[in-house]
């Protein structure tokens, strides 16, 4: 399964180059993950880029699982990938909780407000 391992390399891939796209583009209010699945890296990597981060997703198990993740019950490890990240940023590893704690403090809200959609409406 694609979210299982962290050393998938497509997983790798867009860890790799996620961070030069952030660093390139201006600051926003919003940023919408659309189809985020049950993963984080994409809101880690643009946390210092825009004030709200919305994900959403048409499972509800992917759901379940950011909502987890979020009130800190998730029990998938997502330190090799904050470790990725962090290298590809230029930070070091020793704040690897900071990042996803104020990566969390973007999301929450949204999270909880997540629903099942149907966009073509």
């Amino acid at each position: 399964d694609f979210y299982q391992r962290v050393d998938d390399p497509a997983m790798q891939m867009m860890i790799m180059l996620l961070p030069s796209i952030a660093e390139r583009i201006d600051s926003y209010d919003n940023l919408l993950d659309f189809g985020a699945g049950p993963t984080i890296h994409v809101s880690v990597v643009f946390r210092n880029k825009v004030n709200n981060i919305y994900l959403a997703d048409y499972l509800p198990q992917n759901r379940n699982e950011l909502s987890r993740w979020a009130d800190g019950k998730s029990t998938f490890n997502w330190t090799p990938a904050l470790k990725m990240i962090a290298s590809v940023e230029g930070s070091g590893w020793l704040q690897l909780e900071e990042m996803e704690q104020y990566t969390k403090s973007k999301v929450i809200i949204s999270i909880l407000s997540i629903k099942c959609c149907n966009f073509l409406k």
